[in-house]
């Protein structure tokens, strides 16, 4: 499995982490190899951890994935891909599309809130920014209570950071009304990153001579945004 040998790699030829996840001070009862690939072939069936189908027992790939975490190696993996995968495409993605969903989070502690439209529950908002191949280029945990363009915010202060090569050509940005805001559009454009195009946010104002129009050709490519409620939909 790609992801699994990815992953393989990343911790043997960084040495801190070798000798985090080989210390030979112990003896180890399975090889790293074999709980990386445990870890990832469970997760991409969506098997529960007391689910796992494997020899090794779920609480040891728990705590794997805790140390897992705790380095940040499946983050430090995923940019890595991200990046590969910008520096052969880049000149072809044109668009961006960008939305949050709510995930219940009963029992959270971290990045938890109550949104005022589920006032009952726990809730996490996790956003994601896809290009028109459907590729997610960024996967935002966020409180509940934050606003869909902070969040994007964010998200675009983060891809500058990780993928600068992104920002080396104009692309559209299709969002919905939430993320009609000045100060997003600003930033874009002080990134040149290109322009962003969403339904008018009507809430802002009751007086139709404010509300700007939308061209057609807005129109059309705001039909499009449903490749990221299908991308959110099987996440």
């Amino acid at each position: 499995m790609a992801i699994s040998n990815s992953i393989f790699n990343y911790i043997t030829t960084n040495d801190t982490l070798n000798n985090v996840f080989n210390n030979n001070h112990h003896k180890k009862k399975y090889k790293l190899e074999d709980l990386i690939y445990t870890s990832i072939e469970n997760k991409i069936n969506g098997y529960t951890y007391r689910n796992y189908i494997s020899i090794i027992n779920w609480n040891t790939i728990y705590k794997f994935d805790i140390k897992l975490s705790k380095y940040n190696i499946l983050y430090d993996i995923y940019n890595i891909a991200i990046n590969n995968y910008l520096n052969i495409m880049n000149n072809n993605i044109n668009t961006l599309y960008v939305d949050t969903t709510h995930i219940n989070n009963l029992y959270g502690n971290e990045l938890v809130d109550y949104n005022p439209s589920n006032n009952k529950h726990k809730s996490t908002k996790i956003s994601i920014i896809i290009d028109e191949y459907n590729t997610p280029l960024n996967i935002t945990i966020n409180k509940s209570t934050e606003n869909d363009a902070f969040i994007l915010h964010k998200q675009l202060d983060d891809l500058k950071i990780n993928h600068p090569i992104i920002f080396d050509n104009n692309k559209t940005i299709i969002g919905d009304a939430a993320y009609d805001s000045n100060k997003l559009k600003n930033k874009i454009e002080q990134f040149k990153l290109g322009n962003l195009i969403a339904p008018i946010n009507k809430r802002n104002t009751k007086n139709i001579n404010k509300l700007r129009q939308l061209t057609i050709s807005d129109k059309i490519k705001l039909k499009n945004r449903h490749k990221i409620e299908n991308i959110i939909c099987k996440f």
